[in-house]
């Protein structure tokens, strides 16, 4: 089994396209954990996460979710109404790359969500 094989095994996987091209992809898990969305760059800012977030909500119902967002998501998961829980430092190819474990809260406890460092605050 390839690398993204083995990753994607036991994930539910949706795909967006735009004109017949792929805009973008997340993988979830019956737990409730995403554990990739991703949108072309070409495509940014355009909805596709939006898109794509919104049916793996619907998918999941009321369940609590999770992630681990780059510094790139940590914004739009922060719109969703996710909370930072911890600030992680992880090694891919040899760079140190800063993630967030994050999980969805109600709305009201959004707005108590601690600065992160190097972020402009709203």
């Amino acid at each position: 089994m390839s690398g993204w094989e083995h990753k994607l095994a036991g994930l539910h996987v949706w795909l967006a396209q735009v004109d017949g091209t792929l805009a973008g992809f997340t993988a979830f898990d019956d737990a409730g954990h995403i554990e990739f969305l991703f949108t072309a760059p070409a495509l940014a800012r355009q909805g596709v996460a939006t898109h794509l977030y919104q049916q793996v909500r619907r998918s999941v119902g009321a369940r609590e979710l999770s992630t681990e967002a780059s510094l790139v998501a940590l914004p739009f998961f922060l719109r969703e109404g996710f909370v930072v829980v911890q600030e992680q430092q992880v090694m891919r190819a040899g760079v140190l790359l800063r993630r967030f474990a994050m999980r969805h809260s109600p709305p009201e406890a959004a707005c108590n969500n601690p600065p992160v460092d190097g972020l402009p605050q709203r």
